[in-house]
């Protein structure tokens, strides 16, 4: 036979706070430790692939700029070859009709004195 106080202790113990097996609370807990986990990996899972989002943006910005760069530098070796001088005239010979100037038709025109030269000019007394 089974002695009295070996079925009062296993009463007891079920209402002891350590060995409290309610599956309300127990299952109260585990939800909420699902969903934190769940949300934890949720945030580094959106962050990585955000992460790899703009990683390809950045790649094909640079690819841009890269393209860009060269472009310009040919612009503008294309620009200092249309400004030369020797081009310049070649042009002005072709499309327009222009002819190198005889040596008659060069007059080199001497440029004016300043107000400013003028005015120091007489104050340290010199001729003007």
């Amino acid at each position: 036979m089974v002695s009295s106080s070996f079925i009062r202790r296993k009463y007891f113990r079920a209402f002891d706070p350590k060995h409290n097996y309610s599956p309300n609370k127990s299952l109260k807990e585990i939800i909420f430790i699902i969903i934190f986990v769940f949300l934890q990996m949720f945030i580094c899972v959106w962050l990585s692939s955000q992460t790899i989002k703009y990683n390809y943006k950045i790649n094909e910005i640079s690819k841009e700029r890269d393209r860009l760069k060269i472009a310009n530098r040919a612009l503008e070796i294309k620009l200092q070859s249309m400004m030369s001088s020797d081009q310049i005239a070649k042009i002005a010979k072709e499309r327009y009709g222009f002819k190198t100037p005889s040596d008659g038709q060069v007059i080199i025109i001497k440029k004016d004195k300043s107000i400013f030269k003028i005015i120091f000019a007489m104050i340290k007394g010199e001729k003007i």
